[in-house]
């Protein structure tokens, strides 16, 4: 049986309702919503972690982050072992084994012992964001990008630190985009397409750094969307009664504290430019894969490892359970792509794994804990999750515990140590009233805590519900 190309492509820190595909901005995004019309579109499709590392070790094991071991960024020495997936398989020994060429190109992030890259000959990894920065270095093209960051409290081996993040400034990137960033990682990927055998079926790892901050992209991206002309989501800049005071103490609540309505504004601005960028740089993929013959006979996925608040709930980043943060866009071209439209059933990127070994005709690594929603894919009938689940850990270090369960209707949030949420999404999906604040709170709030509490239990969660 002649396998197919894997082709995934993914964003970074993207906040999927900025693409016109999933009700954003008409010129934001025309490859992307081109991508669209060809492919199953999700539109109920979570993350298991709103955070780089633990999110991108799931997606590529299968597995919860608290099982894996990868729970946190752990970008302190004391904090290491708690951002590094154990021992565990992963997806690309699979894939290499079932006689894959496996090419990682762009944004790493898996933190793997032992290291994926030394885990098989056919696994090879291009292109990491350092190396463009010392190709800028040896051309005289280094851009200070000091003011981009500022001091947060964040928490190493428990105790508060002070480290500097990426805030809210925005600024235009002095150089040409060809010179950027992400258009640099996009033409290292299309000469890993243009150097692949047609006849080898190649499985191809696409990540960029857009939209993640910094806020710094080059000219015409910049300027190109006029922040008094856009319309932001009624939630930028608005703090709900309900929300857990956690955010207040932890990043995403420091940072965006300080931004103004005008400070919200000309941020959407300069972010819808970076997708815009993104689009273009994936558009020019695709039209290699076309070029190359590949095309037709490949499976394309495009996501995001998590997704950016950018002032909802007067946040900023990810870091949280709320939809903005949550629910990312995934798109399923399968080869020969017959299959299109939306599709609404609950998926999550736990189950990616399983999903591109069931179209590679290949088994799942046996710790898997997701399964494959190739039913999904080509039906609109098939049935998706019942809930999905997902959990965070703190940034950096671990802190700021939380735990999520979501059905079809309602998002139940365990704060650690904090009050709880709860949120009909169907008919309050912006979540601006938590209903465990009602004198009476509805019945599905225990429900949920009480399945949520038996997924911990049952996955040997590394917190346990406190009293």
């Amino acid at each position: 049986m002649k396998r197919p190309h894997v082709i995934v492509l993914m964003a970074d820190q993207l906040r999927r309702d900025t693409l016109g595909c999933y009700g954003g901005v008409e010129d934001v995004s025309p490859n992307l919503d081109d991508l669209a019309r060809h492919s199953a579109v999700f539109r109920s499709h979570t993350i298991n972690c709103p955070l780089c590392v633990p999110s991108r070790n799931s997606m590529i094991t299968g597995t919860w982050p608290h099982v894996n071991g990868a729970i946190v960024n752990g970008w302190t020495a004391e904090e290491v072992p708690y951002g590094t997936c154990r021992e565990v398989p992963t997806l690309y020994e699979v894939l290499a084994e079932g006689g894959y060429r496996v090419e990682h190109v762009g944004v790493d992030h898996l933190r793997c012992d032992p290291p994926v890259a030394d885990r098989h000959e056919r696994i090879r990894f291009f292109a990491h964001p350092h190396e463009h920065g010392a190709w800028l270095r040896e051309r005289g093209m280094a851009v200070n990008l000091s003011t981009m960051r500022s001091p947060s409290i964040d928490y190493s081996a428990g105790r508060p630190v002070v480290a500097n993040y990426s805030n809210p400034h925005t600024a235009p990137w002095p150089h040409k985009p060809e010179d950027f960033l992400d258009w640099w990682l996009a033409d290292r990927v299309i000469e890993r397409i243009d150097q692949a055998d047609p006849d080898e079926p190649l499985a191809l790892l696409g990540n960029f750094w857009l939209p993640h901050p910094p806020y710094v992209v080059p000219e015409p991206y910049f300027s190109m969307y006029d922040p008094e002309s856009l319309t932001l989501p009624a939630s930028v800049g608005v703090r709900y009664g309900g929300e857990s005071p956690m955010h207040l103490l932890h990043l995403p609540g420091q940072l965006g504290a300080s931004i103004t309505a005008e400070g919200w504004r000309k941020l959407w601005g300069v972010y819808l430019g970076m997708v815009r960028m993104m689009d273009d740089c994936v558009g020019r993929v695709i039209d290699a894969l076309k070029r190359k013959g590949i095309w037709d006979d490949a499976l394309v996925i495009f996501t995001s490892d998590h997704g950016e608040m950018l002032g909802s709930h007067r946040l900023f980043q990810k870091m949280c359970m709320y939809e903005e943060s949550i629910r990312v866009a995934m798109m399923v071209k399968p080869p020969g792509g017959k299959t299109r439209g939306p599709r609404d059933q609950l998926t999550q990127h736990l189950d990616l794994a399983a999903t591109i070994c069931d179209y590679a005709g290949l088994e799942v690594m046996p710790t898997n804990q997701g399964r494959s929603f190739r039913g999904v894919v080509e039906s609109l009938q098939a049935a998706g999750r019942e809930e999905v689940f997902a959990e965070y850990n703190g940034n950096s270090g671990r802190s700021f515990q939380q735990r999520m369960i979501v059905t079809p209707t309602h998002k139940y949030i365990y704060n650690h140590d904090y009050e709880p949420e709860l949120y009909d999404l169907t008919a309050d999906p912006m979540e601006t009233d938590n209903l465990m604040t009602a004198d009476v709170p509805p019945a599905e709030g225990a429900q949920l805590c009480d399945r949520l509490q038996q997924w911990m239990v049952e996955t040997n969660d590394v917190i346990t519900m406190s009293e």
